[in-house]
């Protein structure tokens, strides 16, 4: 577990600045969240500079977790293509050595040759 009184990494530090850059923006358009916004009038009530520090309380929070799953996702993504990077070869090799080959297409028109045969020796033991 993280400990909470640790510094945050450099890079920890530059995802966490592109997070409040993007609050900051949001609060100079006036484009805000509306769970975050009212989340934060709860927790501010009448003081507007309050519900201003709730809000980017709230969105940070909830812009951390997003990226937390599009991480997650990524990685996800991620171990899938190693994966058939490993599963591509093999497969390949199995290919080269025999061990995977197409049907034998004339196996089966003897197949559906030897099922005639029997039918019609039916019919002439059953028929005649």
């Amino acid at each position: 577990m993280k400990n909470p009184f640790s510094e945050p990494s450099s890079s920890e530090r530059i995802a966490e600045d592109r997070l409040y850059e993007k609050i900051g923006g949001e609060l100079a358009i006036g484009q805000l969240d509306k769970a975050a916004q009212a989340r934060a009038i709860q927790d501010g009530g009448n003081d507007a500079g309050a519900v201003k520090k709730a809000y980017i309380k709230h969105r940070f929070s909830q812009l951390q977790a997003e990226q937390k799953d599009a991480d997650k996702i990524a990685a996800q993504k991620h171990e899938e293509e190693l994966a058939a990077r490993e599963i591509l070869p093999n497969i390949s090799t199995s290919i080269k050595k025999g061990a995977m080959r197409e049907p034998d297409s004339k196996l089966g028109l003897y197949v559906i040759v030897a099922a005639m045969l029997l039918v019609g020796l039916i019919k002439l033991a059953f028929f005649s």
